[in-house]
Parts: structure tokens; C-alpha cells; sequence
């Protein structure tokens, strides 16, 4: 929520002070532009905070209604209707483009036309980020066009669970006419996917465990005024792996340790790869060299402002990640949590009687990374831990603290 709300403030002052000086400089619509924006996407980011938290603490009551049946955590699989995901990576993909271009295209405008003007034929290098927008642009084009003439497709089951060793039927139901000249082509897959890293520096790698593919003829599709239906059966192996996530490993970064006198001791520290820890010295290194820039060639002070704003949270966040450690301690008396940057910290305790739950939390909408979360009797709650690489991880742990306090 504060990143969002850094957005939202951001936009606004550039939007304001781009209103102010339009009257005697022309060129302050560039602020206007960014401003307007940059306002937009941080009310945006706040309406998805607030939808995601409303999502997970439905899936948080589903699971609690159904613990031993995972199909019935997603409403999508509980009603065997799964729809595909294009749409949402399309929208995604244009959103990111839209704050991708707002900022380029105006910095090129107000950085590189003034300085090519004087032969300083370097800052042709500021062009390349407006480059990149035109090619984010055309991706999200491309995916716009696609989903128009596809549309959504949706996967009807007669059944779930899906069991090894059965058959199971359904269909595919698509919102277009198009006529294959060699069938339908349909594939099932099982994948095995481990998973390192968290947040922006998550790393999924793929494994193949079975597949199997058949051709539905064209004549077996069912026609209708709105789209076509291909009905297909498909058979999984008796030794076909039930699907389940492992979650707790050494990828989650969380070393257990079991106390004397009952109870256990969580250190919890984000794992760290070298691509993570290149990817995030170069982002820094750019978005801060880009603060540079603004200094150098006197771009209005609303710009830097937003830029210096942003990479004050960004610091933060990577001191965290490199240095942050927790060492949560849990027993029958309550909850002890240490903060350590570099050795030095502060520790604060909480009650077992002040407790209401610990629970796994996701960190925003579009984010892979999750963490546990203390909620007490004044209604308030606290961060016990973070960078874990997905809700399960977290959850397996809340689980665990769960436990060692005393409770189910």
C-alpha cells in the first residue's frame, strides 16, 4: 500500500505543478501527462491491494471449509469451468507498457531534443528506453489481437477430482468459429515445477512427468450461436503424481530449530541466488542513474521527486532483502520476534493471551511473494516474516507457529 500510495502522490504533484506552469511553459504538459498517469496507476495498485485482500480471505474461508480437498480452494475447479488466463496477461502487459512509455517518451522529449540540438550526439543513448516502449507496445497489440479473435476459452470437467489411473471427459468450449483443416489438437500435461527465489527475483524451472495428446475431428465439434464445443477423454497413468506443493524446503529460506523446553526458533532470511543479486544492484544502478540524469539536465523537479521518492522505498526494500534476518521464537507463552540488519535489531514480544492467530499473507496482487502475519486482539497486526516463495511456504509455516503456541 505504500508503494501505491507513493505512486498516487507522485502523480499528483506532478500533475499540479504541471497545471501551474503550463500557462508560461508549454512543455509542462510532459508533467501533466506523467502526473495524470502515474495518479491513475497508484489508485489502481490501491483498488488491487484491497481486491486481493478481499480474494484471500475468501480462498483463506474456502480452505478452512474444505481442508482436505484442495479442487474446492478455487472457485473455478469447485465449479469445473476453468477458464484460460491470456486476457489478464494481456491487460498486465499493457498497463506496464502505459507506465513504461509515460515516463519514457516525456524524458526523451525534455533530455535527448535539447541535447541532440546542441550535437551532443550521446544522448541518443536516452532513446533506447522509448524503443523498448514501442516494442512492449506491439507485444500488447499482439496479445490484444489474439484475445479478440480467440477470445476466452473455457474447460468444462464432468468431474474433479481428476484420479490417476482413470479416464476423465469434458469439453472445450471456444468462442469462435474456426475451423481446423487437420482437427483439434489437444495435449494434457503433468509438470513438476521448482520454484527459487522470491518477489521480483522468483525463478520457476519445469519438469515434464507425463503427457498425452489427441486430435478431435472436426465433425465431433458441437456448434452453436456462440461459439463451438470440442469434446475430448483423456486417460492418466496409474503412477501419474497426485498434485501437491512441497512447500518449506531450502528454497522457502526458513531454518528450523526445536527448544529445550518445547516449542520452536524460525529464521527466516530471503534466499538469495547471484541473478537475484545481479538483477537487483543493476535495477538500482539504472533507476538511479536516471535520478542522475534528471540533476544534470534540469528536468522539472517534479520528475526527480516522483524517481527519488520511488527508489527511497526501493533502497529499503534491498537493504531488507540482502540484510534482513527474523528469528521468530514460538511456545505455549507466545510469539518473540527479532528484526536484525548486520547483527543489530530489536526484539519485541507478544503474549499467547493477546494472540488471535498466525496466519499466511500474500504480499499484493501481482506479487509472488508472501509472508506470515500476526493478528492480535486490538484488531492490529505484524509482519513475522517475509520473502517466502509462495502462499503455501507461508501458510506451511503460520502452521507450524500455530502449533507450537498451543493451537489448531
Amino acid at each position: 500500500m505504500l508503494f501505491a500510495a507513493t505512486f498516487l502522490a507522485g502523480g499528483l504533484v506532478a500533475l499540479v505543478q504541471g497545471i501551474r506552469q503550463y500557462a508560461i511553459k508549454p512543455n509542462a504538459i510532459v508533467a501533466i501527462i506523467v502526473g495524470g498517469v502515474f495518479t491513475v496507476v497508484g489508485l489502481l495498485l490501491m483498488l488491487g491491494i484491497r481486491y486481493a485482500a478481499s480474494a484471500s480471505a475468501k480462498t483463506d474461508e474456502l480452505k478452512a471449509q474444505n481442508p482436505d480437498k484442495p479442487w474446492m480452494w478455487r472457485n473455478d475447479w469447485a465449479s469445473r469451468a476453468i477458464k484460460d488466463s491470456n486476457k489478464s496477461g494481456a491487460i498486465g502487459l499493457w498497463i506496464f507498457a502505459l507506465l513504461w512509455n509515460s515516463i519514457s517518451f516525456p524524458m526523451a522529449f525534455l533530455i535527448a531534443r535539447p541535447e541532440l540540438a546542441e550535437g551532443n550526439l550521446a544522448a541518443l543513448l536516452i532513446l533506447l528506453f522509448p524503443l523498448v516502449g514501442v516494442f512492449l507496445l506491439i507485444g500488447a497489440i499482439y496479445q490484444t489481437l489474439r484475445s479478440m479473435k480467440f477470445g476466452t476459452s473455457t474447460c468444462h470437467l464432468e468431474h474433479v477430482p481428476i484420479v490417476p489411473g482413470r479416464t476423465f471427459r469434458g469439453d472445450i468450449e471456444l468462442t469462435t468459429d474456426a475451423t481446423p483443416q487437420n482437427g483439434y489438437r489437444l495435449r494434457i500435461a503433468s509438470m513438476r515445477a521448482v520454484t527459487t527465489g522470491t518477489g521480483k527475483n522468483r525463478s520457476t524451472s519445469e519438469r515434464l512427468l507425463w503427457d498425452a495428446e489427441i486430435v478431435v475431428d472436426t465433425s465431433a465439434a458441437i456448434r452453436s450461436p456462440i461459439g463451438t464445443r470440442i469434446p475430448f477423454v483423456f486417460a492418466t497413468p496409474p503412477d501419474a503424481h497426485t498434485t501437491a506443493r512441497h512447500p518449506l524446503g531450502a528454497t522457502a529460506g526458513v531454518q528450523l530449530t526445536r527448544l529445550p523446553g518445547g516449542g520452536e526458533e524460525f529464521r527466516i532470511h530471503a534466499r538469495k541466488t547471484f541473478g537475484s543479486v545481479f538483477k537487483s544492484l543493476l535495477f538500482l544502478a539504472i533507476w538511479n542513474a536516471a535520478i542522475v540524469a534528471m540533476f544534470h539536465f534540469h528536468t522539472p523537479w517534479g520528475f526527480p521527486a516522483v524517481f527519488i521518492a520511488l527508489d527511497a522505498l526501493f533502497i529499503l526494500a534491498s537493504i531488507d532483502y540482502f540484510l534482513g534476518r527474523s528469528t521468530i521464537t514460538v511456545d505455549s507463552t507466545g510469539v518473540r520476534v527479532r528484526k536484525q540488519w548486520l547483527g543489530a535489531g530489536s526484539t519485541k514480544s507478544y503474549e499467547a493471551a493477546e494472540i488471535v492467530s498466525i496466519d499466511g499473507a500474500t504480499a499484493s496482487q501481482n506479487s509472488t511473494s508472501s509472508g506470515v502475519m500476526l493478528k492480535l486482539k486490538d484488531g492490529s497486526t505484524r509482519q513475522l516474516g517475509s520473502y517466502f516463495p509462495d502462499r503455501e511456504s507461508a501458510d506451511s509455516v503460520a502452521a507450524k507457529m500455530m502449533a507450537d503456541l498451543g493451537r489448531t
